[in-house]
């Protein structure tokens, strides 16, 4: 699997076993709070086995101090942690010298933050990315990675410019590393509006004023969706659409998708559930994954798109055929 990025640099994340994750073979037993419990690491901690033996598998194709000794035993030259509990990014500080980087999960961190867990969908919302709080730690974390003066993952390796990879943004310079982007050192700002960087646009453009994009988009269609597309390659794509009508239930055989709503709003059904779509949620769900937005509450509806691998034209399925298809669904594949 590794054979491809030879003589590039690659992140590993290592087993997160438990919680939503549960592996039968591990046989941890019932706990009231799985989330809270023994998970990630912390299985580990009682079977280092199952860190030792993908470690050197790692090696053998490429709490922190405890974690990076054992990686660097199996040969493993750069060791990363994750961040993603308060008190690991409180602690930055002291951890940021026994590793090389730390990559910023902020799906759990926000979870725990804020007391939601961000399964339950009647506490989701909560999880909002530009709540103060939220921020505040992943600034505390850029902080401590810029007084360490160590570099990031991806293009920042060993640039010794004092960054971190995360997973939200917060500047508007993106690092190369594709998901990831590149965090300045100092606290992290909300930019009033949205840019995104381009990691391998079609031409010379990489910056783009996605309001701007938007605001172009027409005012009406005979489709259900019209897109504008920023980045259109085969192993990933990034644009915007906006709904015009009620989206039905639906999947895609082939493509993960990462939605961000830009403008305003409505409902979002995913896997028997729904949510507000309103601006700021970000919604990521894998492909086959059934999800629709059955009603629109306040125009224009604006989302951002991230699909990994780029979605082809045809890859749309409705639960119920008699409610589209690929031509009634988006006006670019008509």
């Amino acid at each position: 699997m590794l054979e491809p990025f030879a003589g590039k640099p690659v992140v590993v994340r290592t087993l997160d076993a438990g919680s939503d994750k549960p592996l039968a073979l591990l046989l941890m037993g019932e706990e009231p709070n799985p989330a809270l419990g023994v998970r990630g690491l912390r299985v580990a901690f009682d079977r280092p086995d199952l860190l030792d033996r993908p470690l050197t598998a790692i090696a053998g194709a490429a709490e922190a101090a405890w974690f990076a000794s054992r990686a660097r035993a199996a040969g493993i030259a750069r060791v990363g942690v994750m961040i993603e509990i308060p008190a690991a990014a409180l602690c930055a500080a002291e951890i940021l010298p026994e590793v090389d980087f730390v990559s910023l999960g902020t799906n759990d961190l926000a979870q725990y933050v804020f007391a939601a867990d961000r399964r339950l969908g009647a506490v989701a919302a909560l999880n909002d990315p530009h709540q103060p709080a939220l921020l505040r730690l992943v600034g505390l974390v850029a902080e401590a990675g810029g007084g360490v003066r160590r570099g990031g993952g991806g293009s920042d390796a060993g640039a010794g410019v004092g960054r971190v990879g995360c997973h939200v943004v917060v500047d508007e310079r993106g690092g190369a590393g594709g998901r990831r982007c590149g965090a300045e050192r100092g606290r992290p700002r909300r930019v009033p509006r949205v840019s995104l960087t381009a990691m391998e646009s079609d031409n010379s453009q990489s910056v783009f004023d996605v309001h701007a994009e938007a605001s172009a988009l027409p005012a009406a269609a005979t489709t259900m969706l019209v897109d504008k597309y920023f980045v259109d390659k085969p192993s990933a794509s990034a644009r915007i659409f906006r709904i015009y009508r009620e989206v039905p239930l639906h999947y895609h055989e082939e493509c993960d998708e990462h939605l961000y709503v830009i403008s305003g709003g409505g409902t979002f059904h995913l896997d028997g559930e729904e949510f507000e779509a309103r601006p700021g949620m970000f919604l990521c769900f894998e492909r086959r994954k059934v999800h629709g937005f059955p009603t629109i509450t306040s125009e224009p509806l604006v989302v951002l798109a991230i699909d990994v691998p780029r979605r082809r034209p045809d890859d749309i399925v409705f639960v119920d055929p008699s409610e589209g298809d690929a031509r009634s669904f988006m006006a670019r594949n008509a």
